[in-house]
């Protein structure tokens, strides 16, 4: 699926999503990762995909502005944060301002 130039995969866990990411034969420019996910957590799913990529863009996604993950994970390279629910202007904006180039 395209979505604002970006050819996009959707995960239903933290699994999913690193399977997805080691099985992907492209280029995985960003990661949207929410914070609050079945097992694995999220913080657990990032610290994951340290592991297997450090350079991958990680922005993070949550319902919460408050929480010690988001500047932990912030702290330790994640690009961006959106808080939910969030707008395509909102998601556009976090985008630009984690350097990526974005097709309206």
């Amino acid at each position: 699926m395209k979505y604002m130039g970006f050819e996009t995969q959707k995960a239903h866990s933290g699994d999913e999503g690193i399977a997805l990411l080691k099985e992907s034969d492209k280029s995985v420019n960003l990661i949207m990762l929410d914070l609050s996910m079945p097992a694995p957590s999220g913080l657990e799913t990032y610290r994951e995909i340290r592991k297997f990529d450090r350079d991958v863009k990680v922005i993070l996604v949550s319902g919460y502005r408050e929480d010690r993950r988001i500047k932990q994970m912030l702290e330790s390279g994640a690009c961006g944060f959106i808080q939910k629910p969030f707008s395509f202007s909102d998601l556009y904006k976090t985008l630009i301002s984690s350097g990526f180039t974005v097709k309206k």
